[in-house]
Parts: C-alpha cells; structure tokens; sequence
C-alpha cells in the first residue's frame, strides 16, 4: 500500500513539475517575443528625391572613381607550428620587413644541430679524401662518394635554415594592418590567412572612361584629381592602365596612380573626380551626386515609384562636379533618392520631407 502511494505521489509530482516548467517557459517566450525588433510594414522612411529631366551640361569634363590600394595581400603563413609571439595588432601601420610573428622552432633547431654536424664531417671527410688521392692511398670512388654524401648535407642544411627562416614571419612591404586573422597560441598550417595588409601610401584610382572620350587618354598622362573630402586641395595623378577592352556599356576601366598626402590624407574607397583638359556644352539626362550609392564600378541609385524605393543599377557618364550624366538605367520623369539612403534597402516604403505623417530615422 505504501508503495502504491509513492507512486501516485511521484507521478502527480513530475505532472506538476511538468506543467509548472511549460507554464515558465511559454512565459519567458512572451517576454523574449516583445523584445524582438519586427520591422513595420506600414512605417516609412523619410528621404529627400530629385526628378530627372534633361539638362545642360556645360564646364570642364569629369569623371567619378573609387580610389584602392596601391597593394593590398592576405598574407599566409608558410611553416606549420604554433604561434609563440604577435607583434602587430588591428590597425597598426608597419614597415617593410616588420616583424609580424614568430612560430615555435625548437624541433627545428634541435635538428640543425644534427644537420650541421652532418655538413661538417661530409666537409672533413672531403678534405681528408682529397688528401689521400692525391698521395695514391686511396681509389678516386671514394672521394666521389663524399664529394656526393656532402651535397646531400649541404641541401639538407640549406632546407633546415629556409625552414627556420620561415618561422620568423616579416612584412613584405609596409602598410596597415586592416585585418588580423591570429592571435597567441595559433596552431598554423601552410596558406593560414595571417593578416590583411593595404598599403594606401599610393592610391589608384579606378575610373570608366565612356568610348568617345577615352582616345583623349595616354598611358603617362597626368591629370588633375578632386575629392569630396579635401574640396579645397588638388591632387595629381598619372594614367597606369587602360583598358583594352570595354565592358558591356562600352566604357573603358582606367587607373590612375597618385600618392596620398599627410595634409590631406585619402582613403580607399572613398570618390574622386579627374577632370579632363575639356569644356563640355551639352543636354544631357542628368542626376546629382549625392543620389549614387555603391562603388565607381558599380553605381546604384534608389528610384522611387508608388512611394516604394527600388535599387536600380545605373551607367554613368561625365560629371561638372554636381551632376552627372546617365547613360543609361535611367528615364527621365523618374525619382531618385539623394538624401536617406543610409535608412533603406531594397523595396522599401517611403514618404517624402512635406509629408509630417513619418516617422525620421536617424
């Protein structure tokens, strides 16, 4: 009878707990339910737009680029081991030949003991074979074998010093440390990524030159360069690369290399504008520069309709500094976004600044 009542009492406990656990746990769920953020398909983002028309393009002919780095390398690690010291960090500028790292060579040096042992009795046995030949004390065989067997030492010595040399991991060239891949006690094999290294002390610039205008450039020639960053300062750069063949839009990717300045230093990725030794007088389908987003090579602009904005790839031509010119991608009549891009992604609602019913994201 006893143990009948302990079970009962047992199975009404676990129900209890049971339930008790359930009840909890659909709790905590409502609570962490509340706290997650759901975007609002009704809320709208407030943006500045601009309508496209047709316009006079008139001044001197510029063109929008990207500035990269001059070089920029995912260094990889060469020997395997594991790391036993870190001699850089996230954003440190170094010099070529800087120390980055060192990984653990004890084996390695216990061996050169033995391989330098080794090339110095192949050595000694040479000199000592050379001796006995040329006294006829000895068949010329013998001395081949050693001449052979101190070869073989020499390359195994020379292996073991290249390994060793690996173990200590240097900068090719100098730059910046954009990114550290490793830390202390890092076990690595041969090709781990270490560090990205970008060296910004040159930059190129990463311009497309439309077909008509790109028989104006020479390999060498030297252009006028302005950023949106340092308005005040002209920059001057020289064309390194040109395309040889154009891309679908029939524009021709052109560099041009300048060097960064400590009074006004640049950035990669930021924009610049080369100019060209010509004056421009024409109508043309223009949009103003602040309604760009993504990279030289790759325009977009937000385009509004039904006051939703869509990411629209565009093709652009030359540029007077505040507008430029659409060579295609675009109609004119369309809307663009110039100002609150930072707030939207594709196909999302908006309301424009007249409209007092939104709400305005920072």
């Amino acid at each position: 009878m006893k143990n009948i009542f302990l079970k009962i009492f047992g199975f009404v406990a676990v129900a209890g707990l049971t339930t008790f656990t359930a009840v909890v746990v659909l709790a905590n769920k409502e609570k962490v339910e509340t706290k997650i953020y759901r975007k609002n398909p009704d809320l709208k983002v407030l943006v500045k737009t601009y309508t496209i028309k047709e316009e006079k393009l008139s001044g001197n002919l510029q063109f929008l680029g990207t500035f990269q780095p001059n070089r920029e390398i995912d260094l990889l690690s060469e020997t395997n081991g594991k790391v036993v010291m870190v001699n850089v960090q996230k954003g440190q500028s170094i010099s070529a030949g800087h120390l980055i790292a060192k990984v653990d060579n004890d084996l390695s040096q216990a061996q050169m003991i033995m391989v330098k042992a080794n090339y110095e009795k192949a050595l000694a046995d040479v000199q000592r074979y050379e001796n006995a030949v040329a006294g006829d004390a000895m068949p010329k065989i013998n001395l081949e074998n050693a001449k052979l067997g101190l070869k073989n030492a020499e390359s195994q010595l020379k292996m073991l010093q290249k390994q060793l040399s690996l173990s200590q991991i240097n900068a090719p060239f100098g730059g910046i440390i954009t990114m550290k891949m490793f830390d202390l006690g890092s076990v690595l094999a041969q090709g781990t990524p270490l560090i990205k290294l970008t060296d910004i002390s040159q930059l190129k610039l990463t311009v497309n030159i439309p077909e008509k205008e790109i028989s104006n450039l020479r390999i060498g020639q030297s252009l006028k360069i302005k950023t949106d960053i340092h308005p005040e300062k002209d920059f001057f750069g020289t064309i390194i690369t040109i395309a040889a063949k154009g891309d679908v839009a029939h524009n021709f990717e052109t560099e041009v290399l300048l060097n960064n300045s400590n009074d006004a230093p640049l950035r990669a990725g930021m924009y610049g504008n080369i100019f060209l030794e010509k004056e421009v007088n024409q109508t043309a389908l223009l949009i103003p520069r602040n309604a760009l987003i993504g990279s030289a090579k790759k325009p977009q602009v937000y385009v509004v309709k039904n006051n939703v904005a869509t990411l629209k790839d565009v093709v652009l031509g030359g540029s007077n500094g505040e507008m430029i010119q659409v060579n295609s991608g675009l109609s004119a009549g369309e809307i663009v976004v110039i100002s609150g891009q930072i707030n939207l992604s594709d196909n999302t609602p908006v309301s424009f600044e007249n409209e007092n019913s939104t709400l305005k994201l920072k």
